[in-house]
């Protein structure tokens, strides 16, 4: 290994000064970070730094509580690991899969498996399925995870997890069965500059790992012969946080990261304090529905918007079967792709999404319902980087004479899986 050394403990961007060490990587496109919360036993989905252009997302942070990681076993997972004292309270972490939308959330003992939106019928942070950790994976309690959705490293997917000191990638039971996870690949040392590592990353363009430790530092390092993700590599920027705040760092050159649509700003606080981070390539939610004098339409987002992305889809709530409903969209390709205030060109309605730059439009998509779920898979080989605003339109007289309702925008961001 021939790992490249990063420190963050000199690092202060606004109101951070990052020293213990947690972090995500976002493979140019990610929109929700998930942080777990060991001391309250739950993961939180944090909203958008300050500043944000449009004020998203319009949702709160809500907490996932997974203590004990019962449901769906008949019996709770016994943990096979010593129990030991978290070690300067770091134990614990949460990992997301890109392809199949679930989040795993471990307390350094038993990992737990979770929706984070997809099927449409299960609400998030819904558990269903839970493993303790085998002793005779060599490791000790767990201080972080990492999941490799594209299988760059061994040519499936697969859940790596870390004490601190070594890493091994597991393949997790099958949702339901609370059955052991099977060891893949043998351990590897998480090399570090200033002692126990706190969190795991992959970087899908390199196929390399990135690693936080308790004094602040950041490491890259190669674990396997691995297969780049085909495609341009980014700039590395990482998403890092000393538990009590997150910072967008970029790392070449070395300072704050590039703006982005759910990171205008470099640093946001965090709901609490936090052991572990991962992110999301689901949609933001900005904007507001209108008019106000009508019942509103809902627009949501499921699923990950990876390139593969098979779960993503669209939720539309709120039109009625006697009408006519359009999907208008816009890219970043030419301009930013959204209008912050909206623009009422017509129907009296807020339009937050910019239809007028190509590739930019709108598309007629039949009549309404009280519930109407469209698939939207985002296809292998679409750039990470690609940013698709979505918003819904209802002609509720389906002959163009209106009145007309408008939804909430979606931004979806494309990354890498």
């Amino acid at each position: 290994m021939s790992p490249e050394l990063f420190r963050t403990r000199d690092l202060a961007l606004a109101s951070c000064a990052l020293l213990l060490c947690v972090l995500a990587s976002p493979t140019a496109g990610a929109q929700v970070l998930f942080a777990y919360d060991g001391g309250a036993g739950a993961t939180w989905e944090l909203p958008s730094a300050p500043g944000a252009p449009c004020g998203q997302p319009t949702n709160a942070p809500f907490p996932w509580p997974h203590v004990g990681l019962i449901a769906p076993c008949a019996v709770p997972p016994v943990p096979l690991l010593p129990t030991l004292p978290a070690p300067g309270g770091i134990l614990g972490d949460v990992a997301s899969n890109r392809l199949t939308d679930t989040v795993f959330v471990t307390d350094g003992f038993t990992i737990g498996e979770f929706t984070a939106g997809t099927p449409f019928t299960a609400p998030p942070g819904t558990l269903i399925n839970a493993f303790p950790i085998p002793a005779a994976f060599g490791l000790g309690p767990i201080t972080g995870m990492c999941h490799d959705s594209g299988g760059v490293i061994a040519g499936a997917p697969l859940l790596f997890i870390t004490d601190g000191f070594a890493m091994v990638g597991i393949a997790p039971s099958a949702p339901g069965t609370c059955g052991p996870p099977v060891l893949v690949t043998i351990p590897v040392p998480v090399p570090t500059l200033a002692g126990l590592a706190t969190d795991i990353t992959i970087d899908p363009f390199t196929a390399t790992f990135w690693a936080c430790d308790v004094g602040g530092a950041i490491t890259n390092f190669t674990a396997g012969p691995g297969a780049p993700f085909i495609g341009a590599a980014p700039a590395p920027s990482l998403y890092v946080t000393d538990g009590f705040a997150v910072a967008y760092v970029s790392l070449a050159p070395f300072g704050p990261g590039a703006p982005t649509f759910y990171t205008p700003g470099p640093c946001s606080p965090t709901p609490g304090p936090i052991t572990g981070l991962a992110y999301k390539t689901g949609a933001v939610d900005y904007g507001v529905p209108g008019p106000t004098f009508l019942p509103p339409i809902g627009l949501v987002s499921r699923g990950q918007a990876s390139s593969p992305g098979p779960t993503h889809a669209l939720g539309i709530a709120g039109t009625v079967p006697t009408s006519a409903v359009w999907v208008a969209y816009g890219f970043n390709i030419f301009a930013p792709g959204f209008f912050c205030p909206p623009v009422f060109p017509f129907f009296g309605v807020p339009l937050y999404v910019d239809i007028f730059t190509a590739p930019g439009g709108a598309l007629f998509i039949g009549p309404g319902g009280p519930g109407l779920a469209l698939p939207a898979a985002i296809p292998a080989g679409v750039p990470p980087g690609l940013e698709i605003h979505i918003q819904i339109f209802e002609d509720t007289s389906a002959a163009g004479l209106g009145p007309w309702k408008s939804s909430n925008a979606i931004a979806v961001a494309v990354s890498a899986p």
